[in-house]
């Protein structure tokens, strides 16, 4: 279902098409049979259009070289971020990615501390923006070059190659 949810509105808002899937006939056509998830036979072609859909909405969009620059920028931004605040700086930042910064919970955590799971449902991209706001006039350069990068999409070079860096 999450990813029926995603890939319909993930198409909608990257204008590609190839994402939309009839997910009310999919819906429609499950069942659950001797704890297995079923459908009707009828329903085999909108099967295989959701999972071509899925497919073509990876390569078109997710693994698409401008969004893989972005992450890896952001992956980039919030491993300073966490280097700061493990080297003892009191880092500006939203309160719940702070919160997760400062604290820092394993898996076993966020499964089984309801707590702290209610706090990582309430992070989204919006803390990541906020606290990149704040970082582009941090006193730190990486982090302040890093978030001004992020801020002004001049994003890492991709380089897509099937051969192994020498």
């Amino acid at each position: 279902i999450d990813r029926m949810d995603y890939l319909t509105r993930d198409s909608f808002f990257t204008g590609v098409n190839e994402g939309i899937i009839g997910y009310d006939r999919l819906l429609k056509m499950m069942s659950v049979k001797e704890d297995q998830l079923v459908w009707e036979e009828k329903g085999i072609h909108s099967i295989e259009k959701f999972i071509l859909s899925r497919s073509i909405m990876y390569w078109q969009v997710y693994m698409h070289k401008t969004v893989l620059s972005a992450e890896f920028l952001i992956i980039d931004l919030l491993k300073r971020a966490q280097e700061l605040v493990d080297a003892g700086h009191d880092l500006p930042a939203s309160p719940m990615l702070k919160w997760f910064m400062e604290h820092q919970p394993d898996d076993d955590t966020l499964e089984n501390d309801p707590e702290v799971l209610n706090k990582f449902l309430m992070l989204d991209d919006s803390d990541v923006l906020v606290s990149c706001k704040m970082w582009i006039s941090h006193s730190d350069p990486t982090l302040r070059c890093l978030a001004n990068k992020l801020l002004d999409r001049d994003l890492h070079q991709v380089i897509l190659s099937n051969q192994p860096f020498a």
